[in-house]
């Protein structure tokens, strides 16, 4: 294996996965003896020092953020201008792939409620996640979410350190109107995001398309929230709610939707048929 790096008490083993800024590699930590997920950011990627100790800091940060729902990460550093992160192995896949197989409106309720648990732990703490989607909900063997990936800022941050060195945080589909104007966010613009993925997950598609990143900004910014299906008009409230042009008009803190979600948990029958449409690849 071409490994970029040797990390000190690792051993790589294989690539299991890679984005734009990284590679994830499976690894073996020494001591203590486990097996770990390693990802490694590029010198290309990461050009600078500052953005180095940037994300040596946020790595610090997230392995702070001590709850079930989150990544759980064991160590962070930089190593040859090389920033890695060991973090726990996540073997259930993403949110993505149940959305494509057809996921069931309790099942998308559940990974609200057990995400917005999260959320409710690192907002307390003062810490934004800045880019839910999908991809960024993994899974454990036993099927409980996990939060990954934190694009982290402090709480009325205009812009987090990755901004600051020119990296985009979030992505487009899913950014509330306040982060598409470039004003300061709160706990809010996540609360935002969760309803774009929970609108994905009932439906199987986005709130919003475009051409083109200005395209699908715009529609955050002014058009009306779509009419969910027939079938699951019982969750318009709390999509609308959620995706609130005006972040005063949200549920206010993820304490708050979760408990809105959590009585649609209790007073609604398990749907017979998928909740998301199945969508071909």
């Amino acid at each position: 294996m071409d490994a970029p790096i040797e990390i000190p008490n690792f051993e790589l083993f294989k690539e299991i996965g890679r984005g734009g800024m990284s590679r994830v590699y499976l690894a073996h930590q020494l001591q203590p003896k486990r097996e770990v997920a390693i990802k490694i950011v590029s010198p290309g990627s990461a050009p600078d020092e500052t953005f180095l100790a940037s994300l040596k800091i946020e790595g610090d940060t997230i392995a702070g953020l001590n709850h079930d729902n989150i990544v759980t990460v064991f160590a962070c550093g930089v190593v040859d201008k090389h920033y890695y992160l060991a973090m726990e192995i996540l073997p259930g896949g993403d949110l993505t792939d149940k959305i494509k197989k057809g996921l069931r409106a309790e099942d998308a309720v559940e990974v609200m409620i057990q995400i917005g648990g999260a959320l409710e732990h690192a907002h307390k703490r003062h810490v934004l996640h800045r880019d839910i989607k999908p991809e960024n909900v993994m899974f454990h063997e036993s099927g409980k979410a996990v939060l990954v990936d934190f694009g982290i800022a402090k709480e009325g941050d205009a812009e987090s350190s990755f901004t600051q060195v020119g990296a985009v945080v979030g992505t487009p589909h899913y950014m509330s109107p306040e982060r598409c104007m470039g004003k300061s966010t709160d706990a809010r613009s996540d609360l935002y995001a969760m309803g774009v993925m929970f609108f994905e997950m009932l439906t199987g598609h986005k709130v919003f398309e475009g051409r083109d990143t200005f395209a699908v900004s715009y529609a955050h910014v002014y058009e009306p929230v779509p009419p969910l299906p027939p079938e699951h008009a019982r969750f318009q409230g709390v999509i609308n709610k959620l995706l609130a042009k005006d972040p005063n008009d949200r549920y206010q803190t993820a304490a708050e939707m979760v408990a809105a979600l959590k009585k649609h948990r209790a007073g609604a029958a398990a749907p017979a048929e998928p909740a998301t449409r199945r969508v071909d690849t």
